[in-house]
């Protein structure tokens, strides 16, 4: 994974001096209730962290209404799953059918212990804010874009960030810049069918 961090700080670098990523430029991720204040702020906090490793910095917003003109995404905490979410996913994320995604925080309570909570619900809104900037629902084999973590994974989470895979990187930082240049993550073609 050392390798992987040299090779992101080189490629984040690489993408600011060529322009493709303006330092003064952030995302805006808005919040939609439903989490405790001081966990919501500490998961948040790794979250910017994790994203700003990468070049990706973040603004926070809290309530819907700042997103509601689809210029950010939007985070929305469940209590429940609906009945259509998979047994074990602690998120859901379209990114081919808009801007807003679902965070089932009942289910990352019942995962983790308390202590654990903060961490692993940063991982939640940094994998779920990944699919939405890649505009997919793959993952990577190892990492914080990862299908599945294990219980080992969730440990490390607590001591030290999983980390992006460099072809996460790349397919974020063109996400990053679409969304920017195009106000979509996806190729504008894309967009005009997903409007229609």
């Amino acid at each position: 994974m050392k390798m992987v961090a040299v090779i992101t700080l080189v490629l984040v670098a690489e993408a600011v001096a060529a322009g493709s990523i303006r330092e003064d430029v952030k995302l805006v991720v808005c919040l939609n209730g439903g989490v405790p204040g001081l966990i919501l702020q500490r998961a948040t906090r790794i979250a910017s962290r994790m994203y700003a490793g990468i070049g990706i910095p973040i603004e926070w917003q809290y309530g819907a209404r700042h997103c509601a003109d689809g210029s950010g995404f939007l985070i929305r905490f469940a209590d429940r799953a609906p009945m259509s979410a998979s047994e074990g996913a602690l998120a859901s994320a379209k990114p081919w059918a808009g801007t807003v995604f679902d965070i089932y925080y009942m289910r990352v309570t019942e995962r983790v212990q308390p202590s654990q909570v903060e961490h692993v619900l940063a991982h939640v809104i940094v994998h779920e804010l990944g699919h939405m900037l890649q505009a997919t629902g793959s993952h990577s084999d190892e990492g914080v874009m990862k299908a599945n973590w294990t219980t080992s994974d969730y440990r490390e989470m607590c001591k030290s960030p999983l980390e992006f895979t460099e072809h996460d990187v790349q397919l974020i930082h063109k996400g990053f810049r679409n969304w920017f240049d195009h106000g979509s993550v996806m190729p504008a073609h894309l967009a005009m069918n997903r409007a229609r």
